[in-house]
Formats: structure tokens, sequence, C-alpha cells
């Protein structure tokens, strides 16, 4: 219970972020756009219009999209922009503004991931998992054998996916990039990623599940690394410039702090980044 509460604890000091490193003026300005995938469609307040028009006013050379360099055999992109049979929602978006600003889309993701997402099971895998750490938190036996845990753990994890889809689901852009709801999606990674590893090592009636948590885990980190690695080949090609980079909400906490390491980098959010003169 005590090595549990300080885990909960410790969690304070994993909310910030990494501060930035000295830039250069050659450094390559990276503005990181969290977009909510198929959430567009269903937020007036962040729609695929509004996402296009604030990339069209940030004027970038080139948008990065959180595609694989191909998907089912066939390229992602074609010609420079989404291939139309990935249509909708941001894709839609970045397609737009970059035929206005006559500037490519650049795919980033790692390279096969929905054919490891298929060969791994992963969903199916997440989702079961789900349900059984919320069956383990609803027995009452556990509540006795485990009371610190349990007590905890409920309402951190319901706290945060409530906040989450309530921002998801009603706020501009301004709220969905900003570190407000950052830090609810780290708190949210962190529980799934730190602390269910240690407490299914230590709790007998999870301890099956322990192998999951470490794949899970793993999974976010190799794959948000591979990403950061390929924004920052893309942002070496840029000195000087201006990229946007579209991803996922969830990715932006983890994204900031791998390309706030990077030489040559400079983070910018958009109602940071003044408009540019290209």
């Amino acid at each position: 219970m005590v090595r549990f509460t300080l885990c909960v604890l410790t969690l304070i000091g994993t909310l910030g972020l990494s501060a930035p490193a000295a830039k250069g003026a050659d450094s390559t300005e990276i503005v990181l756009l969290g977009t909510l995938h198929d959430g567009h469609q269903k937020n007036a307040r962040y729609s695929v219009a509004v996402l296009r028009d604030l990339i069209v006013k940030l004027k970038p050379t080139a948008i990065l999209v959180e595609l694989p360099p191909a998907i089912g055999g066939l390229p992602s992109l074609e010609k420079e922009r989404i291939a139309s049979r990935l249509a909708g929602n941001e894709n839609d978006s970045a397609n737009a503004a970059a035929d206005a600003l006559r500037i490519p889309v650049v795919a980033y993701d790692r390279e096969g991931r929905n054919e490891f997402y298929r060969d791994t099971k992963y969903f199916e895998r997440q989702e079961q998992l789900s349900r059984r750490v919320n069956s383990w938190l609803a027995a009452e036996e556990n509540a006795k054998l485990a009371p610190a845990e349990t007590a905890l753990l409920g309402p951190l994890l319901g706290n945060a996916a409530r906040s989450r889809d309530y921002f998801y689901s009603s706020s501009g852009p301004e709220t969905i990039n900003s570190e407000g709801l950052d830090r609810i999606i780290r708190l949210k990674h962190y529980i799934w990623e730190e602390l269910m590893p240690r407490l299914s090592a230590r709790v007998p009636s999870l301890s099956d599940l322990a192998g999951e948590f470490a794949f899970f885990r793993d999974e976010w980190h190799e794959r948000n690394q591979i990403m950061a690695d390929n924004i920052a080949s893309q942002a070496r090609k840029r000195p000087g410039q201006r990229i946007v980079v579209l991803c996922g909400c969830e990715h932006r906490y983890i994204l900031r702090d791998l390309l706030a390491e990077r030489s040559g980098v400079l983070l910018k959010e958009f109602y940071e980044a003044a408009p540019s003169t290209r």
C-alpha cells in the first residue's frame, strides 16, 4: 500500500514539460496541432474547416500527418496529398490547406503501423485489458484486499477519461492544444504505463496482466519515438522554415517532450506563432 501511494505521489513530478534546449537562428519552427481524428465531425468549435483555416493562417512550408507511408500495401500519399481512400476528418483539412498554400503533405507515422495493429490484435487486446481492469476495480473482494489501490485508481482513471472526453467533444483548438489538456492525457498514460505495471506485479489477482501492460507501454513509447525521429528528420530538411505537424492530441505531450530535446527544432503553439511572411 505504501509503495503504491508513493507511486501516486510521484505523479506530480511527472506532469511538467521538458525545458526546451537552446535554439539557433536556423532552427525549424514546429507547430504541433493536436487533432481529434473522427471527432472533428462532431465538434463544431474544432471542425474540419476550423482546422483547415488554422493551418492556412500559419502558412507552413509543409504539413506532416499521422499516417504511415503505406497502408495495406498501398501508398498513403499520392502526388504529395493524402490518398482519396483515406479521406475524412483531419486528412481533408490537411489536403485542403496544402492545396491553398501549394505545399506538400508528408506522412510521418511508423512504417507498418496498421499491419502491426492487425498482427498483434492490438485493439482487441486493448479493449480486453480495459474491461479486465474495470472488472477488477468493481469487485468487492479487491476493495478489501487492496483498499488503497482501488480507492485511488478508480477515481484517477474515471476522472482522467471523463475530462478528456468532455474537452474532445466541446472545446476549440486553444483548449485542445493547451498544457492543461496535455496534463490530463499525461496523467492517463502515467496510470496505464507506470502505475498499472507496478500494481500488476504486486497484486496476485492482476499478475497475469503484467505482460499486457508491458506490451502497451513499450509500443506507446516506441511508436512515439519513431514519430519524433521522423518529424525531426523532416525538420532538418527545412532549416529556418515552419512546419505544421498534425497529431492526435493523445500524442502531443510526449511528442513535445521528445522534440524539445532535439537541436535545430523550435516548438511553438499555434497561438504563439506569428503569421509567416513566406
